[in-house]
C-alpha cells in the first residue's frame, strides 16, 4: 500500500512540475497558399507573394516554428493569446536557434535596428499594457560591467503601452559577452516574476499572463533571409 502511495504522489507532482504547455508546435498547422504551414492560433504575419513568414518545419523528428524575413514585407510580431496565473506559474521556458543574422548597422541612432529573435510575454493592469521582450542581441549583453542584469527602456513605448527589452542572448565575434551560438537550439528559461518586479518597478504583480510572442526582425536593415526557429513554450510552477 505505502509503495501504491508513493508511486501515485511521484505521479501527481511529474504532472505539476512538467507545467503548462503554452505550443510545442506539434498540433495540426493550418494549410498556406503556398503549401507552407502556419501555427495554429497564431496571429499571421506578413505575406508577398503567397508565402509566410512564420511557418512549422520539420526536422530529424522534431517540429519547431520558423520565422523567415521576406524582402519588401514589414516584420510583424505573431502571438498567442493565453491567460495563464502568473503566481501558479511563473517560469517560462522555451527553446530558440538564431540561423541568420541582420546586417548590423546605424540607422537613425539606432545601432540595431533589427534583431534576429524577439520573445514576447504580455501583461495588463486596467488600460495599460506591460511588456517584456527577450531578445537575441548582436550588440547587448545580459549584464552590466559591474554584473548586474542588463535592461532598457524600448523606444516604441507608447501611451498605455509600458515595454522593456531584456538581454537574453548575444552573438557577434567582436564582443567578448556576446558568444552565443549560430544554428545552434539553446534552451531558455526566466522567472517572470522577478523580471516584472525589476523592469516595471511596481508594489503589485499582474493576475495573468495574458499571451506570448515572437518577432524575427530584417525589415529596416532589408536583411532578406534573417530567420530563426522557437519551440516548446512552457509555463510552470519552478
Amino acid at each position: 500500500m505505502i509503495n501504491l502511495i508513493l508511486l501515485s504522489l511521484i505521479s501527481i507532482c511529474q504532472v505539476f512540475s512538467s507545467g503548462i504547455t503554452i505550443d510545442d508546435f506539434e498540433q495540426p498547422a493550418q494549410k498556406t497558399t503556398d503549401k507552407l504551414l502556419a501555427p495554429i492560433n497564431w496571429s499571421e504575419g506578413s505575406k508577398k507573394n503567397g508565402k509566410l513568414d512564420y511557418y512549422i518545419v520539420q526536422e530529424k523528428g522534431d517540429t519547431f516554428l520558423r520565422g523567415e524575413y521576406l524582402q519588401g514585407t514589414t516584420a510583424k510580431v505573431i502571438y498567442l493569446k493565453k491567460q495563464i496565473k502568473l503566481k501558479d506559474n511563473p517560469y517560462l521556458s522555451w527553446k530558440w536557434r538564431a540561423k541568420k543574422f541582420p546586417v548590423l548597422q546605424s540607422i537613425d541612432g539606432v545601432e540595431e535596428p533589427d534583431n534576429v529573435a524577439t520573445v514576447y510575454v504580455l501583461f495588463k493592469k486596467g488600460w495599460s499594457n506591460y511588456l517584456i521582450k527577450y531578445d537575441w542581441s548582436q550588440f547587448n549583453c545580459k549584464t552590466t560591467e559591474d554584473g548586474k542584469p542588463f535592461y532598457f527602456k524600448s523606444r516604441s513605448s507608447a501611451a498605455f503601452w509600458l515595454i522593456y527589452i531584456k538581454p537574453t542572448r548575444c552573438t557577434n565575434n567582436n564582443i567578448k559577452c556576446c558568444s552565443d551560438p549560430t544554428d545552434k537550439w539553446v534552451s531558455e528559461k526566466v522567472n517572470l516574476i522577478e523580471d516584472f518586479k525589476l523592469l516595471f518597478k511596481k508594489d503589485w504583480l499582474p493576475e495573468y499572463i495574458e499571451g506570448i510572442g515572437v518577432l524575427v526582425d530584417g525589415d529596416n536593415t532589408n536583411t532578406v533571409g534573417v530567420s530563426a526557429d522557437f519551440d516548446d513554450f512552457i509555463l510552470s510552477s519552478e
